[in-house]
């Protein structure tokens, strides 16, 4: 724990204690240990980069070698260096992210094609049964129960149009991603990994935006430009 920064903010004291730490650091970069294998490099690359920016930005504090002005310019280096590599991170997660739920919407539309009935009679039947029971009292939570347990009704649901089936697009779509989770759990957790790499890519953002403002005052950094070598 330590609360030296150049810039002297509580804020940013406390931003540079939290980046200084393992939790902090999953607070804003991801938990790597939660994180879908493929990905976990490209998140241990942020986590490495930023522990190592913040101990040198730390470290400039006490340098007795610069003036005021570069140790700010040196810290407006670390922090431009660190911002690139979480720019290229966060492109990795989400192009990751993205590369999981392609990859899974083709395995579930091959999974629900193949399910479906070869029986374009029993397909029908299977239709009618799922219209008709929607009329009923009970018909949702007997439709529900029965995609999850058959997976040709969750087929049907799947791949017919809501107007042959009696069913609104919601109810399609939350019966359908219920059947996957427990007929097709290995697609379900690629869909919930590539979605979860996509949140995390996302929340890259303020970090990226949140480092300049606490690592260096550009007013200060700016100062060092002006030194007359002689």
């Amino acid at each position: 724990m330590f609360n030296k920064s150049l810039v002297t903010s509580e804020k940013s004291q406390r931003m540079l204690q939290m980046l200084g730490t393992d939790a902090g650091r999953k607070a804003y970069l991801g938990d790597t240990d939660a994180m879908e294998t493929g990905a976990k490099v490209y998140a241990l690359n942020a986590h490495i980069a930023t522990r190592d920016a913040v101990a040198k930005v730390v470290a400039l504090v006490d340098d007795k070698t610069r003036t005021e002005p570069q140790k700010h310019d040196a810290a407006r280096k670390v922090a431009n260096q660190t911002i690139d590599v979480l720019t290229k991170v966060q492109t990795q997660l989400k192009e990751r992210g993205d590369m999981l739920l392609n990859g899974a919407g083709r395995d579930i539309d091959s999974f629900f094609a193949n399910s479906t009935a070869s029986d374009p009679g029993i397909r029908s039947d299977i239709r009618n049964w799922i219209k008709e029971t929607m009329k009923t009292e009970t018909g949702v939570a007997t439709v529900r129960a029965a995609a999850e347990k058959d997976v040709r009704v969750a087929a049907e649901l799947y791949e017919s149009p809501t107007f042959l089936t009696g069913v609104t697009d919601n109810f399609r779509l939350d019966v359908t991603t219920q059947a996957v989770i427990k007929l097709y759990p290995d697609a379900a957790k690629q869909l919930e990994d590539g979605a979860a790499l996509k949140d995390v890519a996302a929340s890259y953002d303020k970090i990226i935006q949140e480092i300049p403002v606490h690592f260096y005052n550009p007013v200060i950094a700016e100062q060092a430009t002006t030194r007359v070598e002689v």
